[in-house]
């Protein structure tokens, strides 16, 4: 990830290709001097914020911003709990502190749908569902102790296979549908 600024807009024009608003959405930039200040964009005008190294200031007349479109499917990454949620990105043109232009240059969501799953990196992977669901699922990898994560996998795998043959499996997680760490730690007494 690296040195990054945060974005916050309060813009209509930011909206992902399903129409969905993206202003309570966290952005992030690479084009403001990485500062890891804060920058906002409210009505078409550029705000800043101090943080750690300086001010942010725009590297040129255009920018880069992205965020995650919590409104639209995401996904699970298999193996690793990863959430992959929809890449919405945006070129904006900047005149000194206005926002004269905003062009989303991310594919469209039906596009990332389709592709997605068909990355080597996605092979096996769960979704798509809602953010929501992908993000309890990506929460329970991560309660998993990295030592337990095969037992976990093994859950896993059993699930994805039962959805792919039309089974019905619930998306909630209860407890006890795979061994806690507690069950898995006292496997051996």
């Amino acid at each position: 990830m690296g040195l990054y600024d945060d974005i916050t807009v309060a813009d209509p024009r930011f909206v992902c290709s399903e129409g969905h608003d993206l202003s309570s959405e966290p952005f992030q930039s690479k084009d403001f001097g990485c500062a890891m200040g804060a920058v906002l964009i409210e009505n078409g005008r550029l705000k800043y914020a101090q943080g750690h190294f300086g001010t942010p200031s725009p590297d040129g007349n255009t920018a880069e911003i992205y965020c995650t479109c919590r409104r639209c499917p995401a996904f699970v990454q298999f193996g690793t709990g990863n959430l992959c949620g929809c890449d919405v990105r945006f070129e904006i043109g900047i005149t000194g502190d206005v926002v004269t232009t905003v062009t989303r240059i991310s594919p469209a969501t039906t596009d990332w749908l389709h592709n997605e799953p068909l990355e080597a990196f996605m092979k096996r992977c769960e979704g798509p569902m809602s953010y929501d669901e992908a993000l309890e699922l990506h929460v329970r990898y991560r309660e998993m102790r990295p030592g337990h994560y095969a037992e976990f996998r093994k859950w896993a795998s059993a699930r994805s296979e039962a959805l792919k043959s039309g089974a019905d499996w619930p998306m909630t997680l209860q407890i006890g549908e795979y061994p806690s760490a507690m069950q898995l730690a006292n496997k051996d007494n």
